[in-house]
């Protein structure tokens, strides 16, 4: 939730259309001053990030490198942000390295008198401010006399880099205003768009985005920020992951980091898909051990493949068991992870030749002696079910092997 939802902000203060800084810091004023800090601990940091389509279309045909912060950093810092916004988890490292300018000590004259090349670059520059003071604001947030300094800086660098955007100007106060208004109701911010319905003045400047980010190592980013664009639910695991990426591979470049991502990527899913199988096969071991106590009736070929059939079915059980085990681990070991994926799609074989000894034994002993048939004895109903599992077992063991060489590519592990 936000970060004052449940408190007492000031209702009775009028709350009107946010046309610029002076008409923002008024009513800020007029809140308790304890609560001050936790209004712009939510609306700074979402304010900051509708500044990213600006900085991003700069950096796609000028150097950013004059200040100080790479595209793939100023990302990596949003996104940083964000995780902190949502799971107050704080990163041990500021990825943002350079964006540390205070705003407040910033001359914004406005971009009126510039030619497009100079806006672009007075753009880039204040979305820079808007987010690095954000990110400031989270390296002390107890200090609610800085928070607030640094809070108002950051929306005056908001305002100052969309005032000059055409279109922007009421939008831009409209989207601050709607988040005010939500904490007022005590919403969670979280779960709103960072503009209000169709009100997105760097719409078609982020449409132009993705389709000039094409490379591979960017589609992570696209989808992620397309997501706060439309309100989407996060997956908060695997942001958390990323904020907390090694800063010697933020600086590896924009490959490196996608290649990591990938591996948590894969990780987060292997670890759900881990808890169904492991739900289905413990539920077939019940099948299989209920069908090896009723078989003291069939043949004695028939009892011997279905006990063998039940300990494979454990088998499977007890490696899905410890691949759900590793992977829950801060970092898996990929050596293990191999080794569990070898030992499933070996017992998924042996499975395999029991039940089709089963089936066969089965038809002979029908031959001999109707009413023994597998097909309507307790044999006959484990085959149907063991069935069902080969498939997924064999899908997640060579997941778990090809996790386990994306590991070791990115240096993951060895």
């Amino acid at each position: 939730m936000c970060a004052v939802a449940g408190l007492g902000i000031n209702a009775e203060v009028e709350l009107f259309d946010f046309r610029g800084r002076k008409d923002f810091k008024q009513w800020l004023e007029a809140q308790p001053r304890d609560l001050q800090s936790g209004i712009l601990k939510s609306v700074v940091p979402r304010a900051a990030l509708r500044t990213v389509p600006l900085f991003w279309d700069w950096t796609l045909t000028e150097d950013p490198s004059a200040l100080g912060v790479t595209p793939l950093h100023f990302l990596g810092s949003s996104l940083s942000l964000w995780s902190h916004l949502t799971s107050g988890s704080v990163a041990s490292r500021d990825t943002a390295r350079a964006l540390t300018k205070d705003p407040n000590d910033a001359a914004y004259g406005g971009g009126q008198y510039l030619s497009d090349r100079e806006l672009d670059s007075f753009r880039g520059q204040i979305s820079v401010d808007a987010l690095g003071t954000a990110v400031q604001i989270y390296q002390r947030p107890d200090d609610a006399i800085e928070v607030v300094r640094l809070g108002i800086g950051s929306i005056t660098a908001y305002f100052d880099v969309l005032g000059d955007v055409r279109g922007a100007g009421l939008a831009t106060g409209a989207a601050l205003t709607r988040d005010c208004e939500s904490l007022l109701k005590q919403e969670d911010l979280m779960a709103l768009p960072l503009w209000p319905s169709e009100q997105n003045p760097l719409g078609d400047m982020w449409l132009q985005v993705r389709s000039r980010s094409i490379d591979p190592e960017w589609s992570f980013w696209i989808d992620w920020y397309q997501g706060l664009l439309d309100g989407r639910t996060q997956n908060w695991s695997l942001l958390e992951e990323i904020a907390f990426i090694e800063p010697e591979v933020w600086d590896a470049g924009p490959q490196a980091v996608a290649l990591q991502i990938e591996v948590y990527q894969k990780i987060i899913s292997l670890r759900e898909h881990a808890e169904r199988l492991a739900q289905n096969v413990s539920a077939l071991r019940v099948t299989a051990a209920s069908a090896a106590q009723r078989s003291h009736n069939d043949p004695p070929e028939l009892v011997d493949d279905v006990h063998a059939i039940s300990a494979g079915v454990t088998l499977i059980w007890e490696q899905v068991e410890q691949a759900a085990v590793e992977l829950d681990k801060p970092r898996p070991d990929p050596s293990r992870l191999r080794r569990i994926g070898k030992a499933i799609l070996s017992a998924v074989v042996i499975l395999g030749r029991y039940v089709g000894s089963l089936a066969d034994d089965g038809l002979r002993a029908g031959a001999k002696a109707a009413g023994a048939a597998v097909g309507v004895g307790a044999a006959g109903a484990l085959i149907v079910s063991v069935a069902a599992i080969p498939e997924p077992a064999t899908s997640f063991a060579h997941a778990l092997k090809e996790l386990a060489e994306l590991m070791i590519k990115a240096g993951l592990g060895g």
